[in-house]
């Protein structure tokens, strides 16, 4: 039987909603960066996903709305450590809620991925 997260790319590749061409004209360098062989495709791209769910999660939202999936990126710190950029409506809320900056954790391994992330003002 599949892995859950093998099944996830494999619904997402067979319904061409990700492919790596299309993924390194939307998206930044260093947030593709992982993608580069079969053997981490899977768990790389739970990991970025998981954590995308988790930053709109943490602004009360969801994907739903004026907050599409575009609006949020994952990308990489030269530490490697996750680093959230936001546009459109999600950069909204977050301004909003006078987000300043976030905390984002990811984990995985051969066949689950999770993600955690927590949003910071100033104060």
């Amino acid at each position: 039987m599949a892995s859950t997260l093998s099944r996830f790319i494999a619904s997402l590749v067979s319904s061409n909603a990700v492919r790596k061409t299309s993924l390194r004209r939307r998206s930044r360098q260093t947030s593709v960066k992982g993608f580069e062989s079969p053997e981490t495709a899977t768990t790389f791209f739970a990991g970025l996903f998981a954590a995308k769910e988790a930053v709109v999660k943490a602004l009360g939202t969801g994907f739903v709305g004026d907050i599409a999936w575009t609006d949020v990126e994952i990308l990489r710190q030269p530490t490697g450590a996750p680093n959230v950029h936001l546009s459109g409506g999600a950069l909204a809320v977050a301004q909003a809620l006078r987000v300043t900056h976030w905390l984002v954790s990811i984990s995985h391994d051969e066949s689950h991925a999770i993600a955690s992330a927590l949003a910071l003002d100033d104060e």
